[in-house]
């Protein structure tokens, strides 16, 4: 493109000619005095990622510990035990099993046991005023029962041991750690039986359930919450960081009047868009590869699939957020409109990605749904990347791809239509 400049004195119009590089090279050095002049943004764009994948490993899938269980032991108290201090651990004939039980609830790093006396009365309220997570009531017939079990099997007395089960009043208001205290309460009731059995010369497997449970397929025996809800947090991350990079950056262009003025220069839309897009990439490489070390690395999250598959995914998921932030950044029309529109779209994304939630959970008609969002198959894909160790030879793996692929491609052609329509 050429233009003409007339001289002072009336000389001929002196002709310049502008390159397609030289347009090039203004835009980007535009840029890179817009990150000069603002050095926290760099800041931001590189230590956020590091702030949120430790705040998350901080505060999210770590085992609860010191429940507190209020414990009412009628058995220690008949046998003059009180509060089972001075309890001596037996053999085979023991006594006083309800202690050696409460000594192996007290050596987990759960729960809390506190001894609440001899007054029933006093459990309910414990519970009710949140001093405690759980009441537990052992009856003074406990080992009676026990030993009823052993040695009686299905000819014991049915009364007797009706009235030496241990009861149970949970506080069920939170979910999780309800499910926690009642799956210990069990697995320490286990314990002590294969404790009693071993100790008395039998097969402890006599007290166990007709199935075993072999090593798994994939995965480990005891999975972690924290397992479930780390491929959902890496794609949500990256995309979101990149949301945040680029939802504001065309708006404040346009208010600054820096998209005029660039215009007039005889700069396109698109080429001003593309100019941000190459320096949106390297930020993106940089925040993929910050995550990438910060996961594999300090904090040891199994992969057992390929590094490069995670690392092309995790881009690819940068790709597509930075996509979308441009759409929300050509549709708005101030900074505060684009903030809305991006931060409204967390929470959509987040309950459909299967971050919260296993996806099964949802009615059928709903899952369809949420399988078209950008985030829902590359989380199942990452999550089979990771922790089952597939190539992308397989079916779940592949549609990831593709369907974030597709999704980059949409807000693509989405960001040039709206540029062609509203004549930006």
């Amino acid at each position: 493109m050429s233009t003409g400049v007339r001289g002072i004195s009336g000389e001929k119009p002196v002709k310049r000619t502008r390159s397609a590089f030289g347009e090039w090279k203004a835009l980007h050095f535009k840029n890179a005095i817009r990150f000069a002049r603002n050095p926290g943004v760099l800041g931001f764009v590189f230590g956020f990622p590091i702030f949120q994948i430790v705040l998350y490993f901080a505060a999210i899938g770590g085992d609860p510990t010191d429940l507190s269980i209020a414990v009412v032991n009628q058995e220690a108290r008949y046998s003059g035990q009180n509060d089972c201090t001075e309890y001596t651990k037996g053999f085979c004939n023991d006594s006083t099993l309800s202690c050696r039980y409460l000594e192996i609830l007290k050596a987990s790093k759960y729960m809390e046991v506190k001894y609440a006396g001899k007054n029933l009365l006093l459990l309910h309220p414990k519970v009710r005023r949140g001093r405690a997570w759980g009441a537990v009531i052992i009856p003074e017939n406990f080992t009676k029962a026990l030993n009823e079990r052993i040695d009686r099997g299905i000819e014991a007395d049915e009364e007797l041991i009706d009235n030496g089960d241990v009861q149970v009043y949970l506080d069920m208001s939170d979910q999780q750690l309800s499910t926690l205290i009642r799956r210990r309460l069990y697995a320490d009731l286990h314990d002590l039986l294969n404790e009693i059995y071993t100790n008395c010369g039998l097969n402890p497997k006599i007290g166990t359930a007709a199935i075993k449970f072999n090593d798994p397929v994939f995965g480990v025996k005891e999975p972690t919450f924290q397992s479930f809800t780390i491929p959902a947090v890496i794609i949500t991350t990256v995309f979101f960081l990149a949301v945040g990079l680029t939802a504001t950056l065309l708006v404040t262009e346009r208010t600054e009047g820096m998209w005029d003025r660039t215009m007039v220069m005889g700069i396109t839309p698109w080429q001003l868009l593309e100019s941000h897009l190459e320096w949106q990439v390297l930020l993106i490489c940089g925040q993929v590869f910050e995550v990438a070390i910060l996961m594999l690395f300090v904090y040891q999250v199994e992969l057992k699939g390929s590094v490069l598959l995670l690392l092309i995914h995790m881009f690819l998921q940068g790709m597509s957020g930075m996509s979308f932030g441009f759409l929300v950044s050509i549709c708005s029309k101030h900074v505060s409109e684009a903030n809305y529109m991006a931060t409204g779209s967390f929470i959509p994304m987040i309950v459909t990605s299967g971050a919260m939630w296993p996806l099964e959970g949802m009615p059928r008609f709903f899952r369809y749904f949420a399988y078209c969002f950008p985030s829902t198959m590359a989380t199942e894909s990452l999550r089979s990347i990771m922790f089952r160790g597939w190539g992308i030879e397989m079916e779940t793996v592949y549609l990831g791809f593709v369907t974030t692929l597709a999704w980059i491609i949409f807000f693509a052609i989405t960001c040039r239509i709206l540029l062609v329509y509203k004549k930006l």
